[in-house]
């Protein structure tokens, strides 16, 4: 036997570590490859006494040939069907014949699918070609890697469950994996009229209290993943079938949505705390009222528009450019809310992330605090900070963090770099912060405490953590727990609260903010009923 022939009868990963193993010619998650459950054919063996390869995936649950299910155990002692016996067509047990034990016959959806990736996983081989089959194009034209992920989103929605898989677990039996097959069959085989009614099923099935604006708020986890994880170009035929569906089927006004959200749903919906949706809703970004019970409630239509943004919007490589900075490391950014998507899959259903110009730019200004252009000489630059601060268990986030509230004030810019990568710096502000940093101990308080004392919450405190108006112990990786009492008395010696302005101005507290944003100055943090401003 050729060398290249017997390689391609192991199953070896494409990489150390990969989850895609290689079966044939194809591919196939490694999840699926039970070599210590292993399954047969009756009629198969009967014909010619070896062992099947594609017996080894587990989401096969049938013979493409003869059409039968494939038996898993002995039909006369219940002994599982595994390596460890002496006879390849004989039962270690009893020893019963295999190839005299009855099949159960499979769903007929289940067969033409099984023959159809059989032949994908064996396309370089000397296979016969699959029958005529009425699966759609884009399909057929798939590899068997995206072949498995299509059945296992088709297979999983249709019996039932509410989020595709991306693996089936060691506790799922071989009853559910032929249910699971056979359902993703019979969708493919009647394709797209059962795909429309499966969308139909799912928009049934969604909760009462629907959480999300528009397609995401109709079928939940099934239209963020076409947008997520389905979407590879591959999968078009799945997304192009979906709004065909929308054009025939789906009508958005029929569907009464309350024109008004409260504050903690808009909150989850623009990715931001909710005492920053409040601050828009103050500075009239945003349409509401507050109810009798204080409860804040705000218009969906104009929420929308504040979610689309009207600047430019950048995708996320291009944001990444602009900033200067690996797409990882934006994520970071974004990660520690320096600032935020207005588009994206967990937002609107948009298959792409999307940050508004203005706001990056923005970000920029105020971290390179309009430092003088200059040459590199005598200064280190941002990459080289950065790495020296990786090594004091700080993260990108923790830097710019830093050079927003003047903490690491730039020196310069480079003509030679982008983004944040422009900022120079000098070797004794660079010194003096990991000075700060080593030695950011003393008394200290809890979140708690330090939240009763500035008259806020104990998430408005954490946020102001992570945005570096407040020091913890150490680094700010992490969540931290306790806030040292000097970074609070130097925060309040800086900064004034709402109340005592409205004692000052001698106003009500919304006069005073009103005041406060026709001047131009905005608060650095603002609750319900708290605020404070720059002294």
């Amino acid at each position: 036997m050729p060398a290249k022939r017997l390689q391609r009868m192991c199953w070896w990963p494409i990489r150390p570590g990969a989850r895609l193993h290689r079966m044939f010619s194809g591919l196939v998650p490694r999840s699926l490859l039970r070599p210590d459950h292993q399954r047969l054919c009756p009629t198969c063996l009967n014909d010619a006494p070896y062992h099947r390869g594609w017996w080894d995936l587990f989401l096969l649950p049938c013979c493409p040939i003869h059409g039968t299910r494939l038996l898993d155990h002995c039909t006369t002692c219940g002994e599982p069907v595994t390596w460890k016996r002496p006879n390849l067509c004989s039962c270690p047990r009893c020893g019963g014949d295999y190839r005299s034990m009855p099949a159960a016959k499979a769903p007929a959806s289940a067969i033409p699918l099984a023959d159809i990736l059989v032949h994908k996983l064996r396309k370089k081989d000397p296979a016969p070609a699959p029958p005529q089959i009425p699966f759609p194009e884009g399909f057929q034209r798939q590899n068997s890697a995206l072949a498995i992920d299509t059945i296992l989103a088709l297979g999983t929605w249709s019996t039932g469950r509410n989020r595709a898989v991306r693996r089936i677990g060691r506790h799922t039996t071989q009853a559910q994996v032929c249910d699971l097959f056979a359902g993703a069959g019979g969708i493919l085989a009647e394709w797209p009229g059962a795909f429309y009614d499966l969308l139909d099923r799912v928009r049934a099935g969604m909760p009462s209290r629907k959480v999300g604006i528009g397609l995401e708020r109709e079928f939940g986890p099934l239209y963020t993943a076409l947008n997520t994880r389905l979407q590879h170009r591959g999968f078009g035929f799945l997304r192009d079938a979906f709004n065909s569906y929308l054009d025939e089927r789906w009508n958005p006004a029929a569907e009464n949505l309350p024109p008004k959200v409260s504050i903690e749903e808009a909150a989850a919906l623009l990715k931001m705390p909710a005492v920053t949706v409040e601050r828009l809703w103050r500075q009239g970004h945003l349409r509401g009222f507050r109810r009798p019970s204080g409860r804040l409630m705000l218009d969906r239509e104009c929420l929308q528009r504040l979610r689309m943004g009207t600047g430019i919007l950048l995708t996320f490589r291009q944001t990444a450019r602009l900033l200067g900075l690996s797409p990882h490391q934006v994520n970071t950014l974004a990660r520690r809310r320096l600032f935020g998507p207005v588009r994206g899959p967990g937002i609107d259903g948009n298959p792409k992330w999307m940050f508004r110009e203005d706001e990056v730019q923005s970000l920029l200004r105020r971290a390179l605090a309009d430092a003088p252009v200059t040459k590199d000489d005598g200064y280190v630059p941002f990459p080289n900070v950065l790495a020296r601060l990786s090594a004091e268990n700080m993260d990108v986030a923790d830097l710019v963090a830093d050079m927003l509230t003047k903490r690491l004030q730039p020196s310069g810019q480079s003509n030679n770099r982008t983004g944040l990568a422009r900022a120079l710096f000098t070797e004794a502000s660079l010194d003096a912060l990991i000075h700060l940093r080593r030695n950011a101990s003393g008394p200290t308080v809890s979140l708690r405490a330090a939240a009763i004392s500035l008259g806020l919450r104990r998430s408005s405190v954490l946020q102001m953590v992570e945005a570096g108006h407040l020091l913890a112990p150490g680094t700010s990786r992490g969540t931290p727990r306790q806030v040292l009492m000097s970074s609070l008395n130097k925060f309040k010696a800086a900064h004034i609260s709402l109340v005592d302005l409205t004692m000052r101005m001698k106003t009500s507290p919304q006069d005073a903010a009103r005041r406060m944003a026709q001047k131009g100055i905005a608060p650095v943090i603002a609750t319900e009923f708290q605020a404070y401003y720059p002294r």
